[in-house]
């Protein structure tokens, strides 16, 4: 066994035999962790591993007003803060407590949400970028045969 702690989960793998977890960043090759020190108390929507020794993760840091922070977490457990997404577009909501699988991040930083647009039962998916836009990128409505409503979204490595 490599890792194993109930209190402190395993949250993603990474590169250069790096786990990320809930509080720590562990060195699976020789058993050793450092505390993930920075990051703020808020819900986690995504993870990704980037090489060649750190994480990038997606907080809702403020949930009332849906408000996104990206971070970056090196190997030595300090985390920074990259930037804030911008906010949804107008008419469209995404909710920050579905389940991890609704949220992606892809290579770039940029954050995909499953959402709801306007109409009852439209599914769609929204790409938000750093210093960028927030646009919808995937509407049920203009495509029918092909529904989201119980997909997640999956991105490479």
């Amino acid at each position: 066994m490599v890792y194993g702690d109930e209190q402190d989960m395993l949250v993603h793998l990474g590169y250069s035999n790096l786990a990320l977890t809930q509080n720590r960043v562990v060195d699976l090759a020789n058993a050793s962790s450092v505390p993930i020190v920075g990051l703020p108390n808020a819900p986690l929507l995504a993870v990704r591993a980037l090489a060649p020794d750190s994480f990038r993760v997606a907080l809702a840091t403020d949930q009332g007003s849906g408000a996104v922070e990206l971070w970056q977490i090196d190997a030595t457990g300090t985390a920074a803060l990259i930037g804030s997404y911008p906010p949804v577009p107008a008419g469209y909501t995404v909710q920050p407590f579905f389940p991890h699988r609704h949220h992606a991040l892809e290579a770039t930083g940029a954050l995909l949400q499953v959402g709801e647009g306007p109409m009852v039962f439209q599914d769609v998916i929204v790409r938000r970028e750093i210093g960028g836009s927030s646009v919808v990128v995937y509407d049920e409505a203009n495509d029918p045969l092909v529904q989201i409503h119980i997909s997640g979204l999956v991105t490479e490595p």
